[in-house]
Order: C-alpha cells, then structure tokens, then sequence
C-alpha cells in the first residue's frame, strides 16, 4: 500500500491553539496526508517557548474535525500520566474519532524541566519501569475486563475499564526509541510500531531483525522515521519504514507548516 506520510506539530505559540491545530488537520486531509500528530508536553526551555497547548485537547479537536486520518500524540511519557485516566482519555479519543487513534508512548525528557520541576521521577532506569508497568495497566483497562495490577504507582486491587476502545483489541501503540537496544524489544513484545529517532539506515534495519526475531515477521507492524517537511522520503525506500513523519522545529514555523500541508504528501 506504500508509505504513508504524517505531519507532526508542536503545539507550541500558534499551534498551542486547538482551533488552529483542527484547521491544520483538516487542510491536511484534504491535501491527502495520512495522519496529523502532536507533541505531548508541558515545559520547553523558556528560550524556546513557553506558549504550550494541552495535546489531549488538541487530539480531540483534531478527532471532531476530520473523517479520515490518523492522529495522536508522539509521545506520551506516562511517567508524569495518571495511567488511569489516560486510559479514559485513549478511550474517549477513539471513540470520537470512529477508531483512528494511534497512541504514542515513550520514556519522555527533562528538557525545560517538564519532569524535575514538578516532582516527577526523572531517573531512566525508574521511567523505564514506569512504562512498562503503564502499558501492561492500559492493556488491562482497555481490555474491558477485570484486571489486577499490583506494582506501584499505577492501580491496586481489581478494577474493570468501560467503554472499551472503537478499535479491537486497542488501538495501536506505536513505541518511541532512539537505538535499538531495550526500547525496540518493548515495541516488539507490547507495541504495534516503532517511531524510530535518529537512526540511518542499518539502525532501522537492526531495529527490524529484532523485531520480526521477538514477532516471527513484520506484518500489522509500523516503522515510523523523520523527514524534512515536505521531503519525498526517499531515503527510506526499500527499507522497513511504513511512515514518514514530517517533523516540524520547535518553535514552529506557521507559515512553513501551512505550505507544506497545503503541498500533500512527497
């Protein structure tokens, strides 16, 4: 079916506003992309912004607004996430949008202090953790079945999620990595795709073996790789990769990103 290709927004200054980010979706499936993500943060270094939109209910705008493309956050740290209510939020968002959500997840930064200057846990080894524990907590809750989950933070006890997700079993998850260690083996064991970080081309395709060595093969498996806006993405053909992902800079150039979504895909 050949690759697809999405645009990924900061919402940051202009694109904080959620009316701006739907219009900007909206363009964008008219002009034949495939899908319309956004940054999930809450600080950036104050030389950078501190103009920041909320992704969720830019999510949901995006959701109300259009009627065929894909969408999410790329991506959520749960560690500073109430799994809990992460788990409502998917939910809902799939629902609205009649099943085109796609959940990003990942260990997340401390750049701008989004983790430390709040108290959050900030140590990889903990985040990683955290994670894991998160996915297994949303796979439960999504799962529209009583689960248990005893490993702190997340939930203690039984507890039973409805309604469950529009898409069935659950709607996608696609894992953040920037190697090929560790983060590429959770993909494989819990994730339906790899938004891969600053790999070349061998680093995508060691990613790959890991992943059909952990799966048996590379089918209903998405690999997701950076490209300058409005790049064809040629460097990534004949490769594993499913999505380019057209990566806007941060602060966000509006004008920029207008005409490349006016321009269509490759």
């Amino acid at each position: 079916m050949g690759v697809k290709h999405g645009i990924s927004l900061p919402p940051f200054g202009e694109l904080s506003d959620p009316v701006v980010v739907a219009d900007l979706a909206v363009r964008a499936e008219q002009a034949g992309w495939d899908g319309v993500f956004v940054w999930d943060h809450v600080m950036r270094p104050a030389d950078e912004t501190e103009v920041i939109g909320s992704p969720t209910v830019s999510l949901a705008a995006i959701a109300q607004a259009t009627s065929r493309v894909r969408f999410g956050a790329m991506v959520t740290p749960i560690t500073r996430r109430r799994p809990q209510v992460f788990a409502r939020e998917t939910v809902s968002l799939d629902r609205l949008s009649g099943g085109r959500l796609i959940v990003g997840l990942g260990l997340g930064v401390d750049r701008g202090g989004e983790l430390s200057a709040f108290g959050e846990v900030d140590e990889p080894r903990e985040m990683g953790r955290r994670l894991d524990a998160g996915v297994e907590f949303l796979l439960g809750a999504w799962s529209g079945e009583y689960f248990s989950r005893e490993e702190e933070p997340f939930a203690h006890g039984e507890v039973r999620f409805l309604p469950t997700p529009f898409q069935q079993p659950h709607p996608p998850i696609w894992f953040a990595a920037r190697g090929t260690g560790k983060p590429v083996r959770r993909a494989a064991r819990f994730g339906q795709g790899l938004d891969l970080i600053g790999l070349d081309r061998d680093g995508v395709d060691e990613a790959a073996a890991i992943v059909r060595e952990h799966r048996g093969s590379l089918d209903g498996f998405d690999f997701v790789c950076p490209v300058d806006p409005g790049s064809d993405g040629a460097q990534w053909a004949d490769s594993p990769v499913t999505w380019c992902m057209h990566e806007f800079a941060s602060p966000p150039d509006v004008a920029l990103v207008e005409r490349v979504v006016a321009d269509g895909p490759g």
